[in-house]
C-alpha cells in the first residue's frame, strides 16, 4: 500500500539494505560457478574394445563428491564401480574406479556432485565394451516363446478368432489370459494343445474383442527335472490402440521436489520475522507494539526452525548414500542447519533491536543455496539482486503483515493512517525493487526469449510477475483510501490489506518453487530422454509413469527405415520383459502394457533392426518408478 502524504523517504531502509549487501560480500567467500560438464573419459556412446579401468568425469570448476553417489551400473542392473573421489591435485576431475575385467555389455553412469553454488549436479552417460570374439558353442536345446498369433506388436483389422503361442520345445502351459489395458479377463483360461504340433498352445477369447489394446499373458513349466518356470507377455490391438488411462506427469510436477514446501515455510517465516521486526524497530516504535510482536515471535521462530530443520532432513533423502556429517560440510546442508540453530537461540532474545542483525543474516543465506551462486546466472551480480531482492519482498510483505496484527484494539484508524502513510513509502521502494531485481535477474539468467516461454521457469516468472502487478494495483488502492477514508471505513480497509497478504503468501510460494525450476527448457526433467549411437538419436518417453499399464513411445532420428523394433523392460535381480513394439510410421514406435513395477529401478533397452539384419541397442538410464 502506498500513501501520499510527503515525508522523507526512510534513509535508514537504503543504509540498511547497503550495509547487509556490504556485509553479505566481506562475510562470504567469492561466488563460484554453477559448474558445467567439461568432458567424460570414456566418452558419452563410445564402444571400448577393452574395459576400462576407471570413469573420469571433468567439470568447468572444482566440485564436491559425496560418497556413494556416483555408480557405474552394468545393462543387467549390477554395479561394477567403486569409491568415487574428487582428484586432490585437481577438483575438477572425478575419478570412479572400476572392478577388473568388466564383461562386455552397456554401461550406465550416474554422477551426483555438488557445485560450488550448492545445487546437485546430476549427469548420466553410457559406454559400451565390445564383446571379443569367441569360437561357437554347441547348440543347447532351449526352453522358450519362439512365436505368436497375433505376433506381438501387430495392429489388427479384426477380433482375433484364437491366440497360439508356439514355443521351441514342448512345454506345460499352467496358466494363459487374454485382458484389455482396465485389466478386464477377454478369456475363460481354457488351454488346448494343437493335436498337429506338440509345442503350440491355443488360447479362445470368450467373445470377439471390441477396438483397443489387448495383451495375453501365460506361464509354463519346462519338462526338464528341474521343472524351470517361464513367463511373458505378448500385446496387440484391434482397430485402435487404447488410450492411455491417465496423461504422465508434466514438467511443472517433474520440476517440484520435497523441498518447495519446507523451503516455502522457511522462507514464508523468514519474511515475516525480518520485515514485522523493522517495521516494529522503525515505524511503530512504540514498546507496545514490540511487546505485541513478541507474541507473534515465538510462533514465526518456530515454524521457521522447525522448515529448515526440516529442508536439511529432506536434502539428506535425497543423497542418502551420504551420512549427515557429510551433508552439514556441504553448502545446502550447513545453510539450513544454521538457520534452524539460529532461529532456535533467538527465542531467547526479547529485543528487537539485538534480533534484527541476526534476522538479516538468515535471511541473505538464502542467496548462497540457489542460482544466484553461480557464474552460469551471473555469479556475483546475481548475488547482489537476489539479495535486495529477498530483503525488499521481506519488508513489503513482514511489513504488511505487522501492520494487521499489531494494530490497537482502540483507535485502529488513527493507527492505519499514521503507521500506514508512513510504511506505504517503504512498501513503495520495496515493490520497486522486487519488480527491478526480478527483471534483471530474469534477463540475466534466461539465454534466449523462446527458452523463456517454453520452460517452467519462465511461466512461473510471468505468474509471479502478475501477482506483483495485482499487489501494486491492491497497494494504489490503499493509497486512496488513507487519503480520503474515514473510521468508518476501518474494515473494508483491513480487508483488502488482507487480500495483498494473501496474494503475497502466493507470491512467496512462487517465489520458494522457482528455486527449483531451470531457466532451460531443454534441461527440464531430471534424466535423460535421448539416447545417440552410430548417428542416429532414439528417443523414450513413458505415459503414465507408475507402475500398472503405460504407454512407452519411441521416436527416432536420422535413422533408416527398421524392419522391426524391440524394446527390453529388466527390473533387477529377476524381472526381464522383451517386447515388440507397434509401428506407428514415421520413425515413431510405441510399447504399450504392464511393464513398470513399483517401487523399483527399471532399464530400458530398445533394439532396432534394420532391413539388411544388422542390430543396434540403445540402452536408457534406469528410471526409478514413483509409485
Amino acid at each position: 500500500m502506498f500513501a501520499a502524504k510527503k515525508r522523507e523517504y526512510p534513509i535508514l531502509f537504503i543504509y540498511l539494505l547497503a550495509a547487509s549487501i556490504a556485509g553479505l560480500f566481506l562475510w562470504t567467500s567469492p561466488a563460484m560457478a554453477h559448474s558445467k560438464l567439461e568432458k567424460t573419459i570414456p566418452e558419452k556412446g563410445a564402444v571400448l574394445e577393452t574395459p576400462p579401468k576407471q570413469v573420469e568425469i571433468w567439470y568447468k570448476q572444482p566440485v564436491d563428491v559425496p560418497a556413494k553417489t556416483n555408480t557405474v551400473t552394468s545393462q543387467d542392473g549390477r554395479n561394477v564401480q567403486g569409491k568415487a573421489i574428487a582428484d586432490p591435485k585437481n577438483k575438477r576431475r572425478v575419478i570412479i574406479p572400476l572392478v577388473s575385467d568388466i564383461p562386455a555389455g552397456v554401461y550406465t553412469v550416474k554422477s551426483k556432485v555438488i557445485a560450488q553454488d550448492g545445487h546437485i549436479l546430476s549427469q548420466t552417460f553410457q559406454f559400451e565394451v565390445k564383446k571379443p570374439k569367441q569360437p561357437a558353442a554347441p547348440v543347447k536345446k532351449e526352453y522358450k516363446l519362439a512365436e505368436t498369433s497375433p505376433r506381438d506388436g501387430t495392429l489388427l483389422s479384426a477380433s482375433p478368432k484364437e491366440v497360439r503361442l508356439t514355443f521351441t520345445e514342448p512345454v506345460q502351459v499352467e496358466y494363459a489370459s487374454i485382458f484389455d489395458n482396465r485389466n478386464k479377463e477377454y478369456s475363460n483360461g481354457k488351454i488346448k494343445t494343437d493335436p498337429n504340433n506338440p509345442r503350440q498352445m491355443i488360447l479362445t477369447p470368450v467373445k470377439a474383442l471390441p477396438p483397443g489394446t489387448y495383451g495375453v499373458e501365460w506361464s509354463a513349466k519346462t519338462p526338464t527335472s528341474d521343472k524351470k518356470e517361464m513367463e511373458g507377455q505378448i500385446y496387440f490391438a484391434v482397430q485402435e490402440m487404447s488410450p492411455p488411462l491417465k496423461s504422465g506427469g508434466v514438467d511443472l510436477i517433474e520440476q517440484l521436489s520435497r523441498e518447495t514446501l519446507p523451503n516455502w515455510l522457511a522462507f514464508f517465516g523468514m519474511a515475516l520475522s525480518f520485515g514485522g521486526t523493522l517495521f516494529v524497530q522503525f515505524i511503530a516504535r512504540s514498546k507496545e507494539a514490540q511487546k505485541r510482536w513478541q507474541y507473534w515471535q515465538v510462533p514465526i521462530y518456530f515454524l521457521t526452525a522447525t522448515a529448515t530443520l526440516v529442508l536439511f532432513l529432506v536434502r539428506k533423502a535425497t543423497l542418502p548414500e551420504i551420512s549427515l556429517g557429510e551433508l552439514a560440510t556441504l553448502r545446502i546442508g550447513w545453510v539450513p542447519l544454521v538457520q534452524s540453530l539460529v532461529f532456535m537461540l533467538i527465542f531467547a532474545i526479547t529485543l528487537t533491536r539485538w534480533t534484527l542483525p541476526f534476522l538479516a543474516v538468515m535471511l541473505a543465506l538464502n542467496s548462497l543455496v540457489g542460482h544466484s551462486y553461480s557464474s552460469e546466472y551471473g555469479g556475483g551480480l546475481a548475488i547482489i539482486m537476489n539479495t535486495i531482492h529477498l530483503f525488499a519482498l521481506s519488508i513489503w510483505f513482514g511489513g504488511l503483515f505487522a501492520l494487521v496484527v499489531l494494530a490497537p484494539k482502540e483507535e485502529k484508524w488513527k493507527w492505519y493512517k499514521e503507521k500506514g502513510a508512513e510504511f506505504s513509502r517503504w512498501a513503495l521502494i520495496s515493490i520497486a525493487l522486487v519488480i527491478l531485481t526480478g527483471i534483471a535477474m530474469t534477463v540475466d539468467y534466461v539465454p534466449s526469449w523462446n527458452d523463456f516461454i517454453r520452460s517452467v521457469w519462465g511461466a512461473s516468472v510471468v505468474t509471479k510477475a502478475g501477482l506483483v502487478l495485482i499487489i501494486v494495483l491492491l497497494g494504489y488502492l490503499q493509497m486512496r483510501y488513507v487519503k480520503k477514508g474515514t473510521e468508518k471505513s476501518t474494515g473494508w480497509f483491513v480487508h483488502r490489506i488482507k487480500w495483498e497478504i494473501g496474494l503475497g503468501i502466493v507470491t512467496l510460494l512462487v517465489a520458494s518453487a522457482l528455486i527449483n525450476f531451470v531457466p532451460f527448457a531443454s534441461e527440464a526433467g531430471g534424466v535423460p530422454v535421448k539416447v545417440t549411437k552410430h548417428g542416429i538419436t532414439a528417443y523414450t518417453s513413458i505415459s503414465p509413469f507408475v507402475s500398472g499399464f503405460n504407454d512407452v513411445d519411441i521416436r527416432f532420428e536420422n535413422a533408416p527405415k527398421f524392419r522391426e523394433v524391440y524394446v527390453q523392460f529388466a527390473e533387477p535381480p529377476e524381472y526381464s520383459a522383451t517386447n515388440r513394439a507397434f509401428d506407428l510410421g514415421g520413425g515413431r514406435y510405441r510399447i504399450t502394457g504392464d511393464q513398470l513395477r513399483a517401487p523399483s529401478k527399471t532399464y530400458i533397452n530398445v533394439e532396432a533392426i534394420t532391413e539388411d539384419g544388422r542390430k543396434i541397442v540403445f540402452s536408457f538410464p534406469p528410471r526409478d518408478t514413483a509409485r
